[in-house]
């Protein structure tokens, strides 16, 4: 079979990954590509709530897809440019077939609704993005992983400005710049409950 795509939204307003500019994202949209051994390519862009990402990855893991690889960075106030690469090997939806934009605009549920665990973790106070927390994780990956890691941020109201995934061996290693609510600096108090709630995922 031949490579497939699918996009959503306005096509018209599809940008490429280099040089688009925040007037091209103020329209939702995403594209699909089916790739070779089970694999698709996800870009996504456009004006995106502030959870859209834990939502959305709570929604393919769901469909049975896996987010193997991949970044997401905000270029403006809520606009966003995003490529991921999908595992769809075990998905029960075809991948083509799904509406990511539906996705990342569903509601999060509960932060443990699958067990995630940590291997190790650090954070640091960063200036980037007008302050925010850097944190770099490494874990066991899992179907679900990043969902449940990025829901957990949005309930001690942490959102990333900017992230990237990559997956080795069965290895995740993942990094983050987190900000508050409307892109606010993290308090001290942000800084422990996220390190708290970090603490009950490592593995022992």
């Amino acid at each position: 079979m031949g490579a497939q795509t699918v996009i959503g939204g306005k096509e018209y307003l599809r940008p490429s990954r280099l040089g688009a500019t925040t007037s091209l994202l103020d329209e939702p949209g995403f594209e699909i590509r089916r790739g070779a051994d089970g694999l698709c390519t996800l870009q996504l862009w456009g004006r995106l709530r502030p959870s859209w990402s834990g939502s959305l990855a709570e929604g393919v893991a769901d469909a049975g897809l896996s987010l193997i690889s991949g970044f997401a960075r905000k270029i403006g106030p809520m606009r966003w440019l995003a490529e991921f690469e999908l595992d769809g090997r075990a998905a029960t939806q075809d991948p083509l077939a799904l509406d990511y934009l539906e996705l990342s605009a569903r509601t999060q549920t509960s932060s443990d609704r699958r067990h995630i665990m940590l291997h190790s973790y650090a954070v640091a106070s960063s200036e980037k993005h007008g302050g925010s927390l850097y944190l770099e994780i490494t874990g066991s990956d899992r179907v679900g992983f990043l969902g449940s890691l990025l829901t957990g941020f949005a309930f001690l109201s942490l959102f990333p400005e900017e992230m990237k995934i990559a997956t080795d061996a069965e290895t995740v290693h993942d990094r983050f710049f987190l900000t508050g609510i409307g892109r606010t600096a993290p308090n001290a108090h942000a800084r422990e409950g996220l390190e708290s709630w970090l603490r009950t995922l490592v593995r022992q």
